[in-house]
């Protein structure tokens, strides 16, 4: 049986548009239908052009070239609207971009303020991975 898009699961993620983001990530996760990172995108973007949180999502995307030509500038800018928005996973990705320059110019300062941020909210600072689902 599939798992079922819970309230609990929409706040865990920050989701502030459930609906959309919910499709966002359904799509790109590939555990209810096929993974089909266009859809993803769409419904991200939805989610994301509203200045809602949920721009984490589509920054992963650009980040990881799915749906979308890879564009770091563009990743960066959707994790700073999340994350400029309290929302922890954008909060250590952004970090992570201002950690090693990409997208952004590098910054330790920075990069440590946003992983600190993060990791007040429950993010373990111990990945060596991005933090995009």
């Amino acid at each position: 049986m599939a798992p079922r898009l819970s309230r609990d699961m929409c706040e865990q993620r920050n989701w502030v548009n459930p609906p959309q983001a919910a499709l966002g990530e359904i799509f790109s996760g590939g555990t209810l239908v096929k993974i089909d990172y266009e859809q993803s995108v769409r419904w991200y973007t939805a989610a994301a052009v509203q200045g809602l949180a949920d721009g984490v999502g589509l920054g992963c995307r650009y980040l990881l070239g799915q749906g979308v030509p890879t564009d770091l500038n563009e990743a960066f800018r959707w994790f700073k609207l999340a994350a400029d928005q309290n929302h922890p996973v954008a909060q250590y990705d952004l970090g992570r971009m201002y950690d090693f320059g990409q997208g952004t110019e590098k910054d330790p300062a920075s990069a440590l303020l946003y992983y600190e941020n993060a990791a007040q909210q429950g993010v373990p600072m111990h990945n060596i991975t991005w933090e995009c689902y």
